[in-house]
């Protein structure tokens, strides 16, 4: 007994470690698999139409408890400011430039991100029609001639969205508030070294008087929520503190029960989303990378998960909705329809990822470095 005693509480002796890359992966790996589970079941018509068996829970307790699962963007939002941050906070070092330099330097990073995150869409955009091109009507959705070559140009770089052109994917709505992300945090990220927290109430109302995006005006107040847990560190210290590792779950899962419900409040939907999707954000990015990261197993899981998010996210849509629907629900029972779709997304974004790595493999050997060339 003494023996499993010591291991409990050496599971939980880097309770206070910094909140790194790993476990903002466990987070969005948590993420991810509640925006599947979201757009698989949260229509009553859908359940209906693909004939899914929701038991042991009834067809409303199964749509009530997806529907709470498109917090998810919102918890990508937050990690997407609280990762910016964190790499701008490490980066204000010696070796940093700093005034204007300094400020210059963060928006050339923002446009170097950018330009990966593009490529990276387009290279997804591109196995896309290659895998489901006989499925895609592409004369159809963006026009003829020249204004459907530029639609689909706009579409092949993430851009559908921020010009409202066509898309093929609804999904891809994401990728435009992602590029506004990429150059929006950093100008929190240096309002909240002038002013700390009132960031906060700030951005707030920016985004509640100040016509906008709508992805903007409901994620800004998520954004900087995200850079402020950032810059305060308040992940670490929300994991600190805890004598009794029990006390700690105890502390999130009745958080959590209180939250999904009140989320999804009618009042809350209609006028404080919001506010709410911020706060249980942040909740959730603790839980996942403070208290979930810490489980041997489920942390390599949901890691490996959290790291073909992005491409999990861009191409699950072609499975469940607009191509493999048959197949996706072919098996009625609601957790294995998840499965399906988890494993089918996840295979995709990794064939994916070895056919860029093949790819970076061929061009350096077809084109050399001058440095690699002379050994």
């Amino acid at each position: 007994m003494q023996k499993l005693l010591e291991l409990w509480k050496n599971r939980y002796k880097d309770s206070a470690a910094e909140f790194d890359i790993a476990r903002s992966q466990t987070a969005k790996g948590l993420a991810i698999l509640l925006l599947l589970f979201y757009h698989l079941f949260h229509e009553a018509w859908e359940i209906e139409e693909m004939s899914v068996n929701t038991a042991p829970f009834t067809n409303e307790a199964l749509i009530a408890a997806s529907r709470f699962g498109n917090i998810c963007v919102a918890m990508f939002v937050f990690l997407t400011g609280f990762g910016i941050a964190k790499g701008l906070q490490k980066l204000s070092g010696k070796s940093f430039p700093s005034g204007n330099a300094r400020t210059l330097e963060i928006f050339a990073q923002a446009i170097r991100r950018a330009g990966k995150l593009m490529g990276n869409f387009l290279l997804l955009y591109l196995s896309a029609l290659l895998v489901f091109f006989g499925k895609l009507d592409l004369a159809g959705l963006y026009g003829a001639g020249k204004q459907g070559i530029l639609h689909g140009l706009t579409d092949a770089l993430g851009l559908s969205s921020l010009f409202d052109t066509p898309t093929i994917n609804e999904t891809w709505w994401y990728m435009g508030l992602a590029f506004a992300l990429i150059f929006l945090v950093p100008v929190l990220y240096l309002a909240y070294e002038k002013i700390g927290n009132a960031l906060l109430p700030i951005a707030l109302l920016v985004a509640l008087l100040i016509p906008m995006n709508d992805g903007l005006r409901m994620y800004l107040f998520t954004a900087a929520m995200g850079v402020c847990a950032a810059g305060g560190g308040w992940p670490e210290r929300a994991a600190s503190g805890w004598k009794v590792p029990a006390l700690q779950w105890i502390w999130y899962i009745v958080l959590l029960a209180i939250a999904a419900p009140l989320r999804q409040n009618y009042i809350v939907q209609e006028s404080y989303l919001p506010l709410a999707d911020a706060l249980i954000a942040l909740l959730l990015v603790n839980f996942a990378g403070g208290l979930l990261h810490r489980i041997p197993g489920l942390r390599q899981v949901l890691g490996f998960l959290g790291r073909h998010s992005m491409n999990m996210y861009l191409i699950h849509t072609f499975f469940y909705l607009l191509v493999w629907r048959e197949v996706i629900y072919y098996f009625h029972p609601w957790y294995v329809t998840w499965l399906v779709l988890i494993l089918v997304s996840l295979l995709y974004s990794v064939m994916l990822e070895l056919i860029k790595k093949g790819g970076k493999w061929l061009i350096g050997r077809l084109f050399p470095s001058g440095e690699s060339a002379t050994h």
